[in-house]
């Protein structure tokens, strides 16, 4: 089960210049690169509100509608799998593992872009942030994933590059793994005591795909 944002995909500046330009609509202040960053992994509406406490609710509703269009719109052609995801998905999927996403992004946008990498058939199932009653870190999506594919928890791994990941797979007691080349710092995913860490996609794919 792997996290999309940040693990797959390298979307950092996808999702920070949209959501500079919804903030600079609304005459609000730039929010700090390290804070966006930080918060890439949870649903908008509640990245959105940790990193804007100030803000009154509506407000935000209003400003997560406009993140949303200038990514609609433009955001989502500005990232591209990172380096060797694309040669690790197939070898994966040919050694038998069975694959499947769990994302805070929206199923919408999630479907598009499995759509432009060719990745359909790859993963037996994916899950958005919209799919389930409870986003990341709560384990809704994992167990509705479980179900689906009709495996034990025990048989299962999160991978992910943040923390909230990390909380999840413990909350649905799978396995594991943060990869440390997405969005959250390695002190960060220290903390949140993951079973297994990789600094690299080829690191990774080397052990996974080990006999």
């Amino acid at each position: 089960m792997f996290d999309f944002d940040g693990t797959l995909v390298d979307s950092r500046e996808a999702i920070t210049s949209s959501i500079l330009q919804a903030l600079d609509e609304f005459g609000l202040p730039p929010l700090p690169l390290e804070v966006i960053a930080g918060n890439i992994g949870l649903p908008a509406p509640v990245a959105l509100a940790r990193a804007l406490p100030d803000v009154d609710a509506d407000t935000v509703t209003r400003l997560v509608a406009c993140y949303r269009h200038h990514y609609a719109t433009h955001g989502q052609f500005q990232h591209a799998p990172f380096a060797g995801v694309n040669d690790l998905l197939p070898a994966l999927k040919a050694k038998g593992y069975r694959l499947a996403i769990a994302t805070a992004k929206p199923s919408a946008p999630l479907a598009d872009l499995m759509d432009r990498y060719g990745w359909n058939e790859l993963f037996e199932a994916r899950r958005g942030g919209d799919d389930v009653v409870n986003s990341k870190p709560a384990p809704d999506m994992l167990f509705s994933l479980i179900e689906q594919l009709g495996v034990a928890a025990n048989y299962c791994m999160m991978i992910g590059d943040s923390i909230y990941d990390m909380q999840m797979g413990k909350a649905a007691a799978v396995a594991t793994c943060a990869v440390t080349w997405g969005y959250n710092s390695q002190e960060a995913l220290a903390q949140a005591a993951p079973d297994f860490t990789h600094s690299s996609v080829d690191s990774m794919a080397a052990w996974l795909l080990a006999d």
